[in-house]
């Protein structure tokens, strides 16, 4: 089955380079030949390598590596994303101790010489990152963790057509630190028993940490606005359309739209140039007006716009079917409302939208009625402290994460 993986790899290769070559910032050839390892130097030190897919998971895992920066270890930090990368090289661009690389290739040879240059001693992969490659190179010097795991329904459904072969790349891991006892039944199907479920790593308040200067210069630029601030935060395609739709006849009401993707902006800039509203982007201007919406159009400072909110809808959830995380705006000290289509985030949709601590919506007239319900201030009030609350419940076990993951 490796042998028919690698072929289907290797024909969708080509598609690959061209995305990375066409890519916006950090794309080109330079980024392709670092994909493909080339330029590498021997590493005098052992490094911890982790690796998370895009800016949000790279966001959960800065606490971590620097948690391991702390006991003056090495690391190597990873991202297949240009917004993870920028996030990385903001953060650590001048760490000595931190190794910055995108995301290889997922090829053997490659892996290996990672493996080899920076001396790995210890893999962490965030969430459902098990790319079958990979996993091959394991050996007694490295061990292989899997962090904060999930795995969809639909992923277990396309996993189980393979089990055969998925259970060979997954048993080379040599601890999953699940999310949910859903996700370790799936993984225990696999006949894997390394499994211990620690929780969502999200849900802790150490996970996040604002950026204070970018805090003050978003500030600074809606300071004289007296308008309640609507944040549609990480949305997708269709998506801004049905909160644009949903906007009740509000003059004290200002919608700013964060779209998920940044090579999307121009398209939700095509979507508002035919709406009735003002609407002004954000990189722009220098003081928000009158505008009825705002384009936020930022990479990274999300947390720092929920800051700055009075209250949050976050996509990923509406149109899209897998759901981003709904906690953000709340740690970020904001009421927050999701729509109802949350694969990725089923145990914790339990734990809060289920109960109503979360109220959520899967229709326009639904979200509307959120939305007239949310510009009373006392209602916002009201809720912030309901949601943070149960919140404050879970607490307490981030550190114990934290060793166990030295542990290994």
């Amino acid at each position: 089955m490796f042998i028919v993986y690698n072929l289907i790899y290797i024909f969708v290769l080509p598609l690959l380079i061209l995305k990375d070559f066409f890519r916006k910032d950090h794309g080109g050839i330079r980024l392709i030949s670092k994909r493909f390892g080339l330029g590498l130097s021997e590493q005098k030190h052992t490094h911890i390598w982790l690796h998370g897919v895009s800016l949000g998971e790279i966001k959960t895992l800065i606490p971590v590596a620097n948690s391991f920066l702390q006991k003056n270890e090495r690391i190597l930090l990873s991202s297949t994303t240009n917004t993870g990368i920028s996030k990385i090289n903001k953060l650590f661009g001048e760490n000595p101790n931190v190794e910055i690389i995108p995301f290889p290739y997922d090829f053997q040879s490659i892996h290996n010489k990672i493996i080899k240059s920076f001396r790995v001693k210890k893999i962490i992969l965030f969430e459902s990152e098990f790319w079958p490659n990979l996993l091959s190179q394991k050996n007694d010097e490295v061990k292989i963790v899997s962090f904060n795991t999930i795995i969809s329904d639909n992923t277990f459904s396309r996993y189980k057509f393979f089990k055969s072969f998925i259970k060979e790349a997954l048993s080379t891991i040599d601890m999953f630190f699940v999310q949910s006892l859903d996700a370790a039944s799936k993984l225990k199907n696999f006949g894997l028993s390394n499994v211990k479920v620690l929780g969502n790593i999200k849900i802790y308040k150490e996970t996040y940490e604002a950026n204070q200067s970018d805090y003050q210069r978003i500030k600074n630029k809606i300071s004289d606005c007296s308008k309640c601030i609507f944040t549609a935060g990480s949305t997708h395609n269709n998506e801004e359309e049905f909160i644009i739709s949903s906007l009740p006849e509000n003059n004290e009401l200002l919608l700013f739209i964060a779209p998920r993707h940044p090579e999307r902006f121009i398209s939700v800039e095509r979507l508002l140039e035919k709406q009735k509203f003002k609407w002004s982007k954000f990189s722009e201007i220098e003081k928000v007006t009158d505008e009825k919406i705002i384009l936020f159009d930022e990479v990274g400072t999300l947390f720092e716009l929920y800051m700055n909110s009075n209250f949050a809808v976050v996509g990923g959830s509406i149109k899209y079917k897998k759901g981003h995380n709904f906690l953000e705006p709340i740690f970020a000290g904001t009421s927050v409302i999701t729509g109802a289509n949350l694969e990725n985030y089923l145990e914790i949709k339990s734990l809060f939208c289920d109960t109503g601590v979360i109220e959520t919506f899967t229709s326009e007239s639904e979200l509307r009625g959120l939305v007239n319900l949310y510009i009373d201030q006392k209602v916002r009030e009201r809720r912030l402290i309901v949601q943070k609350t149960e919140i404050d419940k879970f607490g307490g076990k981030y550190k114990q994460i934290i060793q166990e993951l030295h542990e290994i």
